[in-house]
Order: C-alpha cells, then sequence, then structure tokens
C-alpha cells in the first residue's frame, strides 16, 4: 500500500478501533476529533521512526485510499526489530518428460518455436534449437 520503500522498515502491528458509545455527547473529545477511525500502529526500525513521523500525512493518505474512506486517522510508531523476511524457494525444476512441447496444439512451427523460447527464458534456461 505505501510502496516498497516504506516497507522496507516497516510493518503494521495493529489497528485500534475506537469504543462505540450509544450517546455521542457521552464519548471523548480525544474520539470526537478522530471521527471515529482507526488508529494504525506501525512497528518500525528505530533509526527510521523521526522519518515516517515526517511523512505520517502521506502514509495516511495512501492507505485510507486502499481502503477507499477514511478508515485510518492516527498512526503511531512502535519502535521494534522488525520480522526477518521468509526466502521463497525457487520454484522446482521440470524434467524433460514434465515439460510441454512448444508445438503441441499449434499449426504453425513459428508460433510453436517462439512460444518455446519464451517459456524458455520465462523459467530461465536457455532455449534449445
Amino acid at each position: 500500500m505505501v510502496g516498497e520503500e516504506l516497507a522496507s522498515f516497516t510493518a503494521p502491528d495493529k489497528l485500534v478501533w475506537p469504543r462505540r458509545t450509544e450517546d455521542k455527547e457521552a464519548a471523548s473529545p480525544q474520539s470526537a476529533w478522530r471521527n471515529d477511525g482507526a488508529i494504525l500502529v506501525l512497528k518500525v526500525d528505530g533509526p527510521r521512526a523521526i522519518e515516517l513521523q515526517h511523512r505520517a500525512e502521506q502514509i495516511l493518505e495512501r492507505v485510507n485510499m486502499y481502503f477507499g474512506y477514511r478508515a485510518i486517522t492516527q498512526l503511531r510508531f512502535l519502535q521494534a526489530p522488525l520480522p526477518k523476511a521468509k526466502a521463497q524457494a525457487p520454484a522446482p525444476a521440470l524434467s524433460a518428460a514434465e515439460e510441454p512441447s512448444p508445438a503441441a496444439g499449434f499449426a504453425d512451427t513459428g508460433l510453436a518455436k517462439a512460444l518455446g523460447r519464451l517459456g524458455a527464458g520465462v523459467r530461465g534456461k536457455t532455449p534449445g534449437p
């Protein structure tokens, strides 16, 4: 939602929604100025918290644009270590018997060869002759 740069050193921790009250006048003045929007708590690497504080309005705008309404009205920052990102294992390579033939289902052999080269490039293999 907020971009790859900010996502590299931040992570959402929790959303805190205000308590609902039956009587609007009995609501605290603090919840009145927030218009009953949620507080988004972000985990951030310690030294980067000041940068996020300066970009808070931009972050609020991006998050609320994603939701389509003013769901988040306030940000809070929690200086804490971020969880390590899990590395994705590469997809297992297909054996020669499992790979589909590029010419299967195509009468035009030029098109079949071109699709075979495209598929090999996507899989990261050099295409055969």
